[in-house]
């Protein structure tokens, strides 16, 4: 009789606790259900955009140096009083050069690690992420340190492997950690690329001023053929520049058409050059968008990827258009 309310009393506690782990349970399986589907897209979409981000820091490098050669060849050409000048021109290709070496190793390694949060968010691949995360704080480093900015945190701490009871919360808290340790990476590399704005600024203004230059003085002189702009200019229509092309531009009754040729060769070239800067405006642009996902991921609340897809398409564009005119080779 004395034990009856105690017994009573038990089975509310255990009625309760039951509620409880109920409301728990649909808690987590709800956070899980956002939270996991948003990492596999956010980590789809980064991959891809880190992907195209590397390629344009790599099409570019062939076309820096011809740039260079260029330069020289006109300091050399004008005289001494370009000395100065062209010095301060090598040090800032120079140290385009070397951002954009960092940049694609930076890059590279992102890429792989937004592929191995798409892989932690389907399955157990905290492994695959470690060795990933441990890359790109290698890269960043790097870069941080060629920009003057302190590094990155260090990775130490690592995501833990999934398992055990309820295997979904698990694998949620692991997806979190993985994104919360790659946004300190994220922002020192967009701090670092930001660090470089001015030079590529410049490098801007030199292709605008110099691109074609040499390449016009050299042709004036006779010592280049028209032939390869004439058949760009005629595949289209069947046509192909004929033998005798470079002898009847220059008699001095086509010297306005060669002209023209001459420097729609140079705009061509500065256009070409234009899409290395246009390329590092898009990246940083679309890699600006990314802490923000991290965090709303974090939090547990629904991604919005729609305007970092159309700065992935935008950036995509520039690099089918520099793989087009920028040689690799």
């Amino acid at each position: 009789m004395f034990h009856e309310p105690r017994r009573v009393g038990n089975r509310a506690a255990s009625h309760a606790a039951a509620i409880v782990l109920a409301l728990l349970g649909l808690l987590l399986t709800a956070c899980a259900s956002t939270t996991l589907p948003g990492a596999a897209k956010l980590g789809a979409d980064g991959k891809a955009a880190a992907t195209a981000m590397q390629q344009a820091a790599l099409a570019s490098p062939d076309d820096i140096q011809r740039l260079k050669l260029s330069d020289a060849f006109m300091a050399s050409y004008v005289g001494p009083t370009a000395a100065t000048g062209m010095t301060q021109r090598s040090e800032l290709i120079a140290k385009i050069q070397q951002e954009l070496t960092l940049r694609a190793a930076v890059l590279g390694s992102l890429a792989n690690t937004y592929g191995a949060l798409a892989a932690l968010a389907s399955y157990d691949a905290s492994g695959s992420f470690n060795t990933a995360l441990s890359s790109l704080n290698t890269a960043v480093t790097a870069y941080a340190k060629a920009a003057n900015l302190s590094p990155p945190p260090s990775v130490a701490a690592q995501v833990p492997s999934g398992g055990g009871f309820l295997a979904s919360m698990v694998q949620t808290e692991m997806v979190r950690s993985a994104s919360h340790q790659m946004v300190p990476q994220l922002n020192q590399a967009i701090a670092a690329m930001q660090s470089y704005e001015p030079v590529f600024t410049g490098f801007k203004e030199i292709a605008e001023s110099q691109g074609g230059d040499a390449a016009t003085v050299l042709y004036s002189s006779g010592l280049f053929s028209m032939s390869p702009l004439l058949n760009q200019l005629g595949t289209q229509y069947g046509y192909t520049a004929s033998p005798d092309a470079d002898r009847l531009l220059g008699q001095p009754r086509n010297r306005a058409l060669r002209q023209e040729l001459a420097q729609a060769q140079a705009s061509q070239t500065v256009d070409q050059l234009k899409l290395v800067s246009t390329a590092y405006d898009q990246s940083l642009a679309a890699l600006q968008k990314l802490p923000a996902q991290h965090a709303a991921l974090e939090n547990g609340t629904p991604l919005d990827l729609s305007q970092l897809e159309a700065d992935l398409t935008a950036l995509q564009q520039t690099v089918a258009r520099l793989a087009t005119v920028l040689p690799t080779k």
